[in-house]
């Protein structure tokens, strides 16, 4: 799940005109074995649905595209490295939207008395609504309330004092591509989070030949 394609995992192709190739076969049935454990999920509690349309239908056939991409077309190695993510991001949606209507929405219908234990396995989430935060927090969910310091009292109970770093060990990897620098990703948003980011970020890549020759075609 948390693979990430390295120049040694890209085979390009000696006959093809452009710079491209494919994603080594072991590390594409790896990202294609995504595929069966989401649709096995959600075929468990998609038999308690019948009939009703739901966004996971349509994320596992996302997933299914992308991974029939990777596994058949011949890509530059920067679309392999964006197609991966797409595929793994897909399959993160899935599952976190079974984990929610299965685990937190019950417990968010009918608050028990006493809260769960926190999920560990959960990556969790920011909110700056009280109710959220309160909801989430009921249902196990690893939450952190963002708010004004100006809100926190002298009655504030303050557990322990966390300092803000930044992931640059992350964010700041440089890929190369036969010795040569890869152009840098394009920035698909700027602004404060919300639904614009999330909405920006969920943008679907189609490849970057491919949009080359829409743009031809256009001309």
């Amino acid at each position: 799940m948390w693979y990430h394609p390295s120049v040694d995992d890209f085979e390009p192709l000696s006959h093809a005109a452009f710079l491209v190739g494919k994603l080594k076969l072991e590390k594409a049935v790896g990202i294609a074995s995504l595929r069966q454990t989401a649709a096995a999920q959600y075929g468990k509690w998609k038999k308690t649905r019948g009939k009703k349309k739901d966004i996971a239908g349509w994320l596992l056939k996302s997933l299914e595209h992308d991974i029939m991409v990777l596994l058949n077309h011949a890509l530059t190695f920067h679309d392999i490295v964006i197609f991966v993510a797409q595929a793994q991001r897909y399959f993160l949606d899935i599952i976190a939207f079974l984990d929610y209507v299965r685990c937190v929405l019950p417990h968010i219908a009918n608050p028990p008395f006493i809260p769960p234990p926190v999920r560990s396995d959960w990556m969790g989430c920011f909110t700056v609504d009280m109710k959220v935060c309160d909801d989430l927090f009921h249902a196990g969910v690893p939450v952190w309330l963002v708010h004004h310091n100006l809100t926190i009292t002298p009655r504030t109970i303050i557990q322990k004092s966390v300092r803000f770093t930044f992931p640059d060990h992350i964010v700041c990897s440089t890929y190369s591509e036969h010795g040569k620098s890869t152009r840098p990703f394009q920035c698909l948003y700027c602004g404060p989070g919300g639904f614009l980011r999330h909405f920006h970020n969920h943008r679907y890549y189609t490849s970057s030949i491919y949009t080359e020759q829409q743009n031809r075609c256009n001309t």
